[in-house]
């Protein structure tokens, strides 16, 4: 029976790009998750405990964008008696920072990427509310928060660099769900299918993908299927820029999918193709959780020496690391995948023992619980 209560804060919660928040919470082995936020994007897992917005006026949401404070939510988490306050990303943490202090506990935050490489000066001139105070407060958090927890070391390098005390950083991978990922045996098809699961921005390095496929239709090399599964503001240009050259028979844009469905096209690809990029307002990846998840189901990854990702793809064993913005080079790992399919499966075979030893969920909980119980005083 888990009977100590912790906070889990977002502001977005259960966004269906990030499962692995409440994945995460929900393998705790000893302590019972309270999600709190202002918006609820997705209906909760039955018998999760939330206390957040989702049904307050306009008014009382724009109120705690702009002060972070809600007596909704402190009257109702009040009742609960968390130990702790467990924020995930750095703006998140500005508005947990006030939950803590009501409740009079520590704060933990979770920096997964943009948080600590966008330019700071783009932060202040947002127009989101929440982007700008966490420009204001960035340094307050720092001095706040007992704990930082960084997702990769790469990110936790960012974090010193970005101004956040060394002494409060630690790495930690969230980890991946080992049961429900499983290696399965892939049924022979015609077409040598390219997975990519991303939200179409430009960090993502989706439009080199695209011109990777083009200069495989160029080839005469049609054995080639690319699979976008997500949304963003760069789709309408992909997709007009797929249907200009003629690539709409060998490239499938999906929009948003459910995990199960994302499972679902990672049991039927060859690869996953993960080239992402530092982008204009230095905002780069902090691991890319859709990599773990591929590590899990045995998928060689073809991805960039970029951010978090060689921290999880290791360039000739589990997968193939190209340097970004070069179409080019994915274009020739795709050509040596599909060639030669003994070194293909080795990858992905190599991959999902990285995954059992590295990024099982369930062991990196016990491993968070330790940070857990560190900033709460326990041995």
């Amino acid at each position: 029976m888990k009977n100590e209560k912790i906070v889990i804060y977002r502001n977005q919660l259960f966004k269906s790009s990030e499962p692995f928040i409440a994945l995460q919470a929900r393998n705790l082995p000893n302590f019972q998750p309270i999600f709190v936020g202002r918006e609820m994007y997705s209906e909760p897992d039955e018998g999760v405990e939330t206390i957040d917005l989702h049904r307050s006026s306009k008014f009382s949401k724009f109120l705690h964008a702009v002060t972070a404070k809600s007596r909704k939510i402190n009257r109702e988490i009040d009742k609960k008696r968390p130990l702790l306050v467990h924020a995930h990303f750095g703006v998140d943490g500005v508005y947990g920072a006030k939950v803590a202090m009501f409740l009079k506990v520590p704060l933990i935050v979770t920096l997964h990427g943009f948080d600590v490489t966008v330019d700071r000066k783009r932060l202040l001139t947002s127009p989101s509310p929440a982007l700008v105070r966490y420009g204001v407060l960035r340094k307050k958090l720092a001095s706040d928060a007992a704990r930082f927890i960084c997702v990769s070391n790469f990110i936790r390098e960012k974090a010193i660099e970005y101004g956040f005390p060394e002494e409060k950083l630690v790495t930690h991978y969230i980890g991946v769900d080992l049961e429900k990922f499983r290696t399965i045996k892939r049924a022979a098809h015609a077409k040598f299918r390219v997975l990519h699961v991303a939200r179409l921005v430009e960090k993502k390095g989706t439009r080199y993908l695209i011109e990777a496929f083009r200069m495989l239709e160029r080839s005469k090399l049609p054995h080639f299927h690319l699979d976008i599964v997500g949304d963003g503001p760069m789709r309408p240009d992909l997709e007009a820029w797929v249907a200009l050259h003629g690539l709409h028979k060998s490239i499938t844009f999906h929009g948003v999918k459910s995990q199960d469905e994302v499972l679902n096209l990672l049991e039927k690809s060859d690869v996953l193709c993960q080239p992402s990029i530092t982008a204009e307002n230095g905002d780069a990846e902090g691991l890319g959780m859709v990599l773990l998840e591929a590590a899990a189901c045995g998928l060689p990854v073809v991805a960039t020496f970029h951010g978090g990702i060689p921290e999880v793809v290791l360039d000739g064993e589990t997968g193939i690391l190209i340097q970004e913005r070069d179409a080019t080079a994915i274009y020739k790992a795709l050509i040596l995948l599909r060639s030669d399919k003994a070194y293909c499966r080795r990858m992905g075979e190599n991959a999902r023992k990285r995954a059992e030893t590295q990024f099982d969920v369930a062991r990196q909980c016990i491993e968070l619980e330790k940070i857990y119980a560190d900033v709460l005083g326990r041995k």
